[in-house]
């Protein structure tokens, strides 16, 4: 899954409620989930689990070369 269909299943799952009240649902600040929201920051495990993802260090791995 790319970084790009993270950030659109987490707008599916927003819908409707404010930034913050979806961080507060998932357990991460506002800042960081807008920042992820507007791909400047990566999703992390909390967010990867939230949304049902498998969280692996390939993951991770693969998020991190996205950034490059």
């Amino acid at each position: 899954m790319t970084k790009q269909e993270v950030i659109q299943l987490l707008k599916k799952k927003q819908a409707g409620q404010s930034v913050a009240a979806l961080a507060t649902v998932i357990g991460v600040s506002a800042s960081y989930l807008y920042d992820v929201l507007n791909g400047a920051r990566e999703p992390g495990r909390t967010i990867l689990s939230y949304l049902g993802l498998s969280v692996t260090k390939k993951t991770i791995r693969n998020y991190a070369k996205l950034r490059r």
